[in-house]
């Protein structure tokens, strides 16, 4: 085992077979980035973020939304209205519905929703399942203004959820 000593003028730090010891506390903060990338962090996480004014129907998506639907731009989810018309028809609930039919009243701090839907790109494509969690607030006449929320694909998760469900 080669043992050697890498700076004198603080506390030994000794290197063991060439590996640096893990790093204390205050070495830890000093390499941290300065900000969170919220960018980075959805796109490694399989996330987009949204959102939707009600009023206008206009959705605003994190810049990896189209990548994360399979889609090429955000042409086909700039509105609600829009991103309604990828979901299957069957689907018991939307966002649409958990948002604008809710019975909930937002008191302040806006009124979280979680659903899953399916989203097809085609009437012959496969579904792809979407969890959508977020919340909407209200404005001024108490009814949804708007809502934000992130969007990822469970297909994984539906197709086992599924088979539970079956047993």
């Amino acid at each position: 085992t080669k043992v050697s000593v890498t700076d004198l003028s603080r506390p030994a730090k000794v290197l063991v077979d060439g590996e640096a010891p893990p790093l204390v506390p205050d070495e830890a903060a000093a390499s941290a980035p300065a900000a969170v990338d919220c960018a980075e962090i959805l796109r490694s996480a399989g996330e987009a973020a949204y959102i939707w004014q009600i009023e206008t129907d206009r959705l605003i998506w994190s810049d990896n939304a189209p990548a994360i639907l399979g889609l090429r731009d955000e042409r086909p989810i700039a509105s609600g209205r829009a991103y309604a018309n990828l979901l299957d028809a069957g689907n018991a609930r939307t966002r649409f519905d958990a948002v604008v039919h809710s019975q909930e009243a937002d008191s302040g701090p806006g009124v979280p929703y979680q659903v899953q839907y399916a989203m097809r790109m085609g009437a012959r494509s496969p579904k792809l399942w979407i969890e959508d969690t977020g919340r909407w607030f209200a404005g001024k006449n108490g009814k949804p203004a708007r809502a934000h929320g992130l969007v990822r694909i469970i297909n994984d998760r539906y197709e086992r959820e599924q088979q539970l469900a079956y047993l």
